[in-house]
């Protein structure tokens, strides 16, 4: 639908949104630090979005500690307070700044790989490439949740080894950095 009626898209990729985790100098337990000074320095100061941060991070499925859906947030603010401001079709160079990419999906599977390479096979051959990186860091490994994660990472790479022609849609992908000592989102420069 995108691609045939030539609509702009945007994405902000998950695996591209820099940690916001810190942990304690003593005792290397991890903190709400680093969500808290995220929070406060975005002006995300209101009680009741804390709280629902500490579920998130907190839960019982321990989710990494990455502002995502913040960054998409601002992405989409930021553009609609551009459109309205100069009906312009994207936001200031100086506050965010945006890659021309490629949105790999399969509609049988429900997966979706975003991709600077415009070709399926390079971008499954990255993918592939980072995959096996992955397992090697973790071939070793002891405890029975990173066993399986290498087993599971094993599983993915003979699965994408057999994916064939995904179809793409080119994109646009808005990227920020975050300030080292505040996690104060800026454009990136």
């Amino acid at each position: 639908f995108l691609a045939q009626f030539n609509i702009p898209t945007w994405v902000v990729s998950n695996n591209a949104v820099q940690s916001i985790e810190t942990k304690d100098p003593t005792t290397g337990a991890l903190t709400f630090d680093g969500v808290n000074r995220f929070l406060g320095s975005n002006g995300l100061k209101s009680q009741f979005l804390r709280e629902l941060a500490k579920l998130h991070y907190e839960s019982v499925y321990k989710p990494p500690r990455k502002p995502y859906d913040y960054y998409c947030a601002l992405a989409l603010h930021n553009h609609l307070e551009e459109q309205t401001r100069t009906s312009r079709a994207w936001v200031d160079e100086t506050d965010v700044s945006r890659h021309r990419q490629y949105l790999f999906y399969s509609n049988v599977y429900g997966m979706v790989l975003v991709s600077t390479r415009d070709t399926w096979e390079e971008t499954r051959a990255s993918y592939c490439e980072q995959i096996a990186s992955e397992m090697e860091k973790i071939k070793f490994s002891t405890t029975a949740f990173l066993q399986n994660k290498w087993r599971l990472f094993g599983d993915e790479l003979a699965f994408m080894k057999k994916m064939q022609g995904l179809s793409y849609i080119p994109v646009q992908s808005p990227s920020f950095n975050l300030a080292e000592d505040s996690f104060l989102l800026m454009g990136q420069l």
